[in-house]
């Protein structure tokens, strides 16, 4: 009588990311997506809620809020 052995077919270990890896990031590239198609259709959340570029509060500089008496600032 001989005997057989039934072995697993197992696909090595490579470099890439598992099916499972690649499925979760399909997945959160396809929610990013649609959040922001959908962001896009309903538009900004109030008139006047989204200001253009460049349109900085008075008083407040790019590290922060300028203090009077500071070297360099404009007046």
């Amino acid at each position: 009588m001989t005997s057989t052995t039934v072995s697993a077919r197992r696909r090595p270990a490579g470099p890439g990311p598992g099916p499972a890896l690649l499925g979760f990031v399909l997945l959160l590239a396809l929610l990013f997506a649609g959040s922001y198609a959908l962001g896009r259709l309903v538009g900004p959340p109030a008139p006047g809620g989204a200001r253009p570029a460049g349109d900085d509060m008075p008083g407040m500089h790019a590290a922060g809020p300028v203090h009077p008496g500071t070297p360099g600032v404009r007046r």
